[in-house]
């Protein structure tokens, strides 16, 4: 079966890209071809850039005489991120999900985490309930998703838009 997988986006998220990657192992060991769904972060990651960075930042702690530690270093990190990503993990590289065709996947699954959290960087929340394949001949699946929140973000009228995009999935966990 050919999966693709939809999570919170790939960025310098040590948990996020373990627990997508650790998705997407066991799925393959299931004997699925199983591919995460990204906008293209990954795809061409600049190597130069990050090096400016991490220099840049290598300076500004030893001028204020601070020992700079690698690990600390957003740029150094996101590199190591991104070499770790583009070696280990299949991605589908779409910088709109309109882009995806439907007869890409038998099924997506969605999570796991904070996946339906109201994110102020996610403009429309329909993506994460994937409303974009509403017209499609799949099983939509969440796994381990949740709100992430212990107050709800949602207005009423959202929470309505949620429960109707809910109810067209085959499985939620």
């Amino acid at each position: 079966m050919k999966i693709g997988i939809l999570s919170i986006y790939l960025h310098s998220n040590y948990g996020g890209i373990l627990q997508v990657y650790a998705l997407q192992t066991y799925l393959k060991n299931l004997g699925h071809d199983a591919i995460i769904i990204d906008g293209g972060r990954y795809s061409n990651p600049s190597l130069v850039k990050d090096f400016k960075k991490t220099i840049h930042w290598i300076m500004v702690e030893i001028k204020q005489r601070r020992f700079p530690h690698l690990h600390e270093c957003s740029s150094f990190n996101h590199h190591n991120l991104t070499h770790f990503v583009s070696q280990h993990m299949k991605l589908l590289n779409k910088h709109d999900v309109k882009d995806i065709k439907a007869e890409e996947f038998d099924a997506i699954i969605v999570g796991s985490d904070q996946v339906w959290r109201k994110y102020p960087h996610v403009k429309d929340i329909a993506y994460y309930f994937l409303d974009f394949t509403s017209k499609w001949n799949i099983k939509r699946i969440s796994y381990a998703a949740s709100f992430g929140s212990d107050e709800w973000q949602y207005s009423v009228e959202e929470t309505g838009r949620c429960g109707d995009m809910l109810k067209k999935f085959s499985s939620i966990s």
